[in-house]
């Protein structure tokens, strides 16, 4: 009784820390030492990359192995300008001096108001930049947005151009920098422009690594990530059957997300059990976490043990490419599930300590261009609540919903595959759905799946510095 009542009083302060804070450290030690040998690994030769492609996925992602990319560089000095050569034709200042116009050596123009490249101004009083950061260093309320540019300056090469305000500063800025920062210009997607999929696109194109090779090559380790990017799925192959490998393997990217259940979930298979996954049963359609308002952007799946059994197999299904074809069948339950929310919920104990989380969203999440973002969709954790704005229209969200998911469990939309023992599952947790089918064992031998999870922030600030050539 005495230890029931001190594990209570225990969660509570633990909690009422961890809300006053706003973080939590629920790390174990033996989780959480660092993987210095991981982030920093010694050359080795170049990595086979296996590889499953068809001609129509041309340009080849796994052809750029080795080939060098620059970032969109968010300072000035530690990061390379993303175009290459370009350089000032010419510049001018507007008569009232709010504006600098610049003509580039390709023929392209570009208008900057003064007040934005007075506040990027990368000179040494108003920009702390060394090797490992760069940091802006005068607020914008001591900023006198009254000062006007008064000349500029190119330099003879082109590379550079001097803005001179009516205050007499000097605001050096880089031809190929400025290039990049068009105001009002659309951005470029980084070259990751994702690759829809059916069943029969992805059986002909299925990104697969070695296991060693991503965790040692910086160049596989590269190639893996923009693989996950445009396809949103891509396995790893022989990896040890041990536990605790995906830690590695986060590391190697920087680190892995900490859900209710810990770094890692491990998964075993229970006839008896009243949680799905861990049993023989099926597990529908999903997305993981939809309850979150932060969902994990990748899911990590690692078959550690498999007994011999029938069915069993993995199912993976392009939410992205099934959004595009709900679009072009039926605009107006694409419309819907665009706008009305739907809520997600959970509730549950994990280490003593009990949690309840509910979040709405849309089922299809857009971006500013109008293009999915997000799919929304936990078959087993959708709840009875529907943010809709009158009764009708839940009944029309409901007939939205059946016919989306009737796309996703179409047998030409839906790839089966089995993960076996020593394979890892790489899927994007927003765009992707999975599921498995049911199985029966044949021996005395559980299933065993370990899984983690990695945010997509972290992913593309690796890409960024893999980029670079570090």
């Amino acid at each position: 009784m005495w230890k029931n009542i001190m594990l209570c009083s225990k969660n509570l302060l633990r909690f009422s820390f961890i809300r006053s804070l706003g973080i939590s450290c629920l790390a174990n030690n033996h989780i959480s030492r660092e993987y210095s040998s991981i982030i920093h690994p010694k050359p080795r030769p170049r990595p086979k990359i296996i590889q499953v492609l068809s001609s129509r996925h041309k340009p080849n992602i796994f052809r750029r192995v080795g080939r060098q990319f620059s970032a969109s560089p968010t300072d000035w000095q530690r990061l390379k300008p993303v175009t290459d050569a370009v350089n000032i034709a010419s510049s001018s200042v507007s008569e009232d001096g709010e504006f600098v116009h610049v003509t580039w050596d390709n023929g392209e123009n570009a208008l900057y108001p003064y007040a934005w490249i007075r506040d990027n101004c990368p000179c040494t009083k108003c920009f702390n930049i060394n090797e490992d950061i760069s940091e802006r260093l005068v607020p914008l309320n001591e900023q006198n947005l009254n000062d006007k540019a008064s000349a500029t300056t190119v330099d003879e090469s082109g590379q550079s151009v001097h803005v001179i305000g009516t205050d007499g500063h000097s605001s050096p800025l880089d031809a190929s920098w400025l290039f990049d920062r068009q105001l009002c210009r659309k951005k470029p997607l980084d070259g990751y422009q994702p690759v829809l999929w059916n069943a029969h696109d992805i059986e002909k194109a299925f990104p697969m690594f070695e296991y060693a090779d991503v965790l040692q090559d910086n160049d596989a380790l590269k190639a893996w990530l923009e693989a996950l990017k445009m396809y949103g799925i891509a396995m790893l192959q022989n990896a040890p059957t041990k536990e605790l490998e995906l830690i590695k393997l986060g590391k190697r990217v920087s680190f892995l997300r900490e859900a209710m259940w810990g770094l890692i979930s491990s998964i075993k298979s229970k006839p008896n059990s009243y949680v799905l996954a861990y049993t023989p049963k099926k597990i529908l359609l999903h997305s993981d976490m939809m309850y979150m308002s932060l969902t994990p952007g990748v899911v990590l799946l690692h078959c550690l043990s498999l007994p011999a059994c029938t069915g069993g197999e993995n199912w993976l299904v392009d939410g992205f490419y099934a959004a595009k074809v709900l679009k072009e069948k039926d605009p107006q339950a694409y419309d819907i599930l665009t706008k009305v929310k739907m809520e997600h919920g959970i509730t549950g104990i994990e280490h003593g300590s009990y949690f309840e989380h509910r979040m709405s969203k849309p089922t299809i999440s857009l971006n500013e261009e109008g293009d999915p973002v997000c799919i929304s969709y936990h078959e087993h954790l959708r709840t009875s609540n529907v943010s809709a704005s009158s009764v009708e229209e839940v009944a029309e969200f409901y007939r939205a919903l059946k016919i989306f998911s009737d796309i996703l469990y179409d047998p030409e939309n839906m790839y089966k595959r089995r993960l076996l023992e020593g394979e890892i599952f790489t899927v994007s947790n927003i765009r992707l759905l999975h599921g498995r089918d049911d199985f029966v064992v044949s021996e005395d031998k559980a299933r065993h799946i370990e899984s983690g999870y990695l945010d997509w922030d972290e992913i593309d600030s690796r890409l960024r510095v893999l980029q670079r050539g570090k």
